[in-house]
């Protein structure tokens, strides 16, 4: 094989390599949206994959570096196209999540009510053992929220408890979760959400109690597995308060 030939190799065992990995997580989300494979097989092969993606996306730096410096068309073309398909899988899951989403703290337990969280009842019973606990960790997270999310706040209405409630069950059907429980009797309501590529669920709690002629809310977002959420239960919380607001807005 001549000196020309070699480089013509490597840049198709790069291609191949990067298209492979690719297939592999491609084959992981559908495994998960059409034969509804565990979410953590899927994520694992994404996590993963991507993993390897970034690998190969530094060697195809490279192969354009040796290329722009060689003045190489074929070097620089594969190169190039290598480090692009290698960040790919990054790039999906930083326009998914947002920076802000790696950088949130390694929790998967978000309050408005830091003091008294929000107690789940019914949901506990839809937990296996090998899911996380909804036992709050108190003042070891809530220290990390604080810090990560001030803006998770208590929402104060001046709307009555059992019209905030009603509110509550509006928003929750706009947001497309399941309903679990809704006890007019304690004022809480149990929900889950499920994310759209991998399947994985939280749990959501909402208590509205009487606050000054008004509705005191507080909401609790827990992950059922995983250590961290890459800040998906604190958007939660906050996409359910904006929206809830925006539902009150228009009642009003």
């Amino acid at each position: 094989m001549s000196e020309q030939q070699k480089p013509s190799a490597w840049q198709r065992l790069f291609l191949y390599l990067i298209l492979g990995d690719l297939l592999i997580i491609a084959i992981g989300i559908a495994g998960r949206m059409l034969l509804d494979w565990l979410p953590l097989t899927s994520f694992h092969l994404y996590f993963y994959g991507a993993q390897i993606a970034l690998v190969l996306a530094a060697l195809g730096l490279l192969q354009l570096l040796y290329g722009l410096y060689k003045k190489h068309a074929s070097h620089k073309s594969s190169g190039a196209l290598t480090v692009l398909l290698g960040l790919s899988p990054l790039l999906l899951a930083v326009f998914s999540v947002g920076i802000s989403g790696f950088k949130a703290p390694v929790i998967h337990d978000i309050s408005t009510d830091l003091d008294n969280p929000p107690i789940f009842s019914i949901t506990n019973s839809l937990r296996t053992a090998e899911e996380n606990s909804l036992e709050y960790a108190g003042e070891e997270i809530a220290r990390e929220q604080r810090s990560a999310f001030p803006d998770i706040q208590t929402f104060l209405s001046d709307i009555a408890p059992a019209e905030a409630r009603q509110l509550a069950l509006e928003t929750i059907e706009a947001l497309n979760w399941v309903l679990i429980v809704d006890d007019e009797s304690t004022g809480s309501i149990e929900a889950y959400d499920e994310s759209r590529v991998f399947g994985f669920i939280d749990d959501v709690v909402i208590r509205i109690i009487p606050n000054n002629g008004g509705s005191q809310i507080d909401i609790r977002s827990v992950s059922r597995v995983g250590l961290g959420d890459l800040g998906a239960n604190a958007r939660r919380i906050r996409l359910f308060l904006s929206t809830f607001d925006g539902i009150q807005s228009k009642a009003g």
